[in-house]
């Protein structure tokens, strides 16, 4: 199978340092997306799966911060922060709005990929960008794909972020509540309805038996949960 590169955000960058930033990281392996910081919406950030972030941090600017905060409620990906020269004051109050990491300018751009392919390391489980292993299960978020063992079976959008999301959960159960805002961003009798649909369409897929699941759980009156294998 032919491996997507894994993308990049962006986020706020213009000028000179965007083209570096973008050939940088095109240079690294990665697909740069450009985005303006209003781009960063729940419907933005749903409609495709995003590996990391840069975020341009200029000083004393409110709206990078509810950005950063809006960024990290929806999405657990890597996300550095780039601010001005000696303006220590931003880069704490990135840190405290969910930035993972934050550098100054001007930038060390091996330090810059160092620091990102470390996060990148944490935050997916594994040393290849994109996968998350759960026991002898491997979700790759790039290949879009559910493996286990022998078995290699390719999932939509919505099922991988379902799965994503229970993965993370780490065989604890997630309530249906927070399974509808998660996807949907909302609970509502159609979405619940979704829901139990999404849930059959993945167990068809992943579960070798889907009346009886081994992988993809049901606490009744409750939520889901993913169990570990291996």
């Amino acid at each position: 199978m032919t491996m997507s590169r894994p993308n990049a955000l962006l986020i706020g960058f213009a000028g000179q340092l965007a083209i570096d930033l973008t050939a940088l990281l095109a240079e690294a392996g990665f697909e740069p997306i450009s985005a303006s910081r209003s781009d960063i919406t729940y419907g933005f950030l749903s409609d495709q799966q995003h590996h990391a972030a840069l975020v341009h941090l200029p000083t004393g600017s409110q709206n990078t911060f509810e950005m950063l905060a809006n960024l990290r409620n929806h999405t657990d990906m890597p996300v550095i922060a780039i601010s001005e020269a000696g303006d220590s004051a931003s880069r704490i109050r990135a840190l405290e709005a969910g930035a993972n990491d934050v550098l100054s300018q001007p930038l060390d751009q091996a330090e810059l990929l160092a620091r990102l392919h470390s996060l990148l390391r944490r935050c997916y489980s594994c040393t290849k960008i994109g996968r998350l292993c759960y026991g002898d299960i491997i979700i790759d978020q790039v290949e879009q794909s559910f493996r286990y063992r022998s078995r290699n079976v390719p999932l939509s959008r919505m099922e991988m972020r379902l799965l994503r999301r229970l993965a993370q959960a780490d065989q604890s159960t997630v309530s249906t509540e927070t399974l509808l805002k998660d996807l949907w961003g909302m609970d509502s009798d159609s979405r619940r309805q979704s829901l139990r649909v999404l849930i059959r369409q993945l167990r068809n897929k992943i579960e070798t038996d889907p009346q009886n699941p081994s992988f993809l759980l049901n606490e009744h009156g409750v939520g889901y949960r993913l169990r570990r294998l291996g």
